[in-house]
């Protein structure tokens, strides 16, 4: 059974999943090198290959991983889906994770605006 041992990074940032003929909206909620867990509309398989494009504002160039769906789970909200994903890495998204995960605690750490809550932003459909 695959573990993640990597401690995940809480986060709230845009993404969009695409599957088989499907593209849904959602929000990456934690993250690390190793995988993430998804806010979506999208309910997914297990196992079930995504390329999840992922976009953090200001922060660095869209980043565009695979991954494999390893569980779903209802939320209170009826109409979207926890999704736990583990990244199938290319050579190269590992170093972009760390340097995405770097750059959202480099601007926590010194952001004066930030107030506690500010990562639990509500999810919004384009």
């Amino acid at each position: 059974m695959y573990q993640d041992r990597e401690r995940r990074q809480i986060v709230d940032i845009p993404c969009e999943l695409v599957s088989v003929g499907r593209v849904s909206a959602g929000r990456v909620r934690d993250l690390s090198t190793g995988g993430c867990r998804l806010l979506s509309p999208h309910l997914g398989s297990d196992q079930e290959r995504l390329m999840i494009s992922i976009s953090a504002p200001g922060l660095l160039p869209e980043i565009q991983v695979v991954a494999e769906t390893r569980w779903s789970d209802l939320t209170s909200n009826r109409d979207l889906y926890f999704l736990g994903c583990r990244f199938l890495h290319a050579e190269q998204t590992p170093g972009l994770i760390r340097q995405l995960l770097e750059a959202i605690e480099t601007t926590r750490l010194t952001d004066p605006e930030r107030r506690p809550g500010d990562h639990a932003r509500r999810f919004e459909r384009s």
